[in-house]
């Protein structure tokens, strides 16, 4: 519907007016009137921002790895060494002796190291077709059994593999020499013992599978300023 009145003026409009015909304004049409006003315009995007550059990605840096410390050599050993103890000294504990750079290790040889190693020697002996007294002689030399496992483990493992075991450092033995037995006219017999002194006190082993020229041969190889 076209409106009555000017909108400017108030003057009233006669039908078929296009004008007012008071003011001049033009009189707007239904069309005009009813036009729904212009959607607000939607707000404008953002830019977007350009990449930044990426940085290039550097390989990992190798990790330089410690050298393993070479592993401490067995130099000798001084089998069927023995320590005696208690009334009379009737008690003893038995060791090999492994002459290293830096110490000497008292391995020490239980009931439970010579039986394996017997059985082992059995074992070895059987599958090399030996009969009885063959088998019988290999049994024998279980002490090489044992000394032959001593170069299977690094040095210092040989502690924690033989409960019992210790040693002397190298640095804190002052002095080492051999004896004999006094009873070597009565018994037919010559009991060799060697003897070490270290700062802490002295202690008396006896030789029961090596001679003592052996052993301080060996000795020799590190603690030569101290073998008598």
């Amino acid at each position: 519907m076209e409106p009555s009145f000017c909108t400017y003026c108030g003057a009233p409009f006669r039908e078929g007016d296009r004008f007012c015909g008071k003011c001049g304004q033009a009189i707007p049409t239904n069309t005009e009137a009813s036009a729904p006003a212009s959607a607000p315009a939607a707000p404008a995007e953002p830019p977007v921002p350009a990449s930044a550059p990426v940085a290039p990605v550097e390989p990992p840096k190798p990790v330089a790895r410690a050298k393993a410390a070479p592993q401490e050599p067995v130099l000798g050993i001084i089998p069927g060494v023995q320590r005696r103890h208690g009334f009379l000294g009737l008690q003893c504990d038995s060791y090999n002796v492994i002459i290293a750079p830096q110490r000497l290790i008292f391995a020490y040889v239980s009931k439970e190291t010579q039986n394996a190693a017997i059985k082992q020697a059995n074992t070895e002996a059987k599958s090399q077709g030996k009969g009885f007294f063959g088998v019988a002689a290999a049994q024998m030399r279980w002490l090489e059994i044992v000394c032959r496992q001593y170069q299977e483990v690094p040095v210092g493992a040989i502690l924690q593999h033989f409960p019992g075991s210790f040693q002397i450092a190298n640095a804190e033995i002052k002095r080492i020499r051999f004896s004999q037995s006094g009873d070597s006219e009565e018994s037919g017999r010559v009991q060799e013992m060697m003897h070490i002194e270290t700062t802490g006190g002295k202690n008396k082993y006896y030789l029961m599978a090596t001679s003592r020229a052996d052993a301080a041969k060996q000795l020799r190889q590190t603690l030569a300023s101290v073998v008598k």
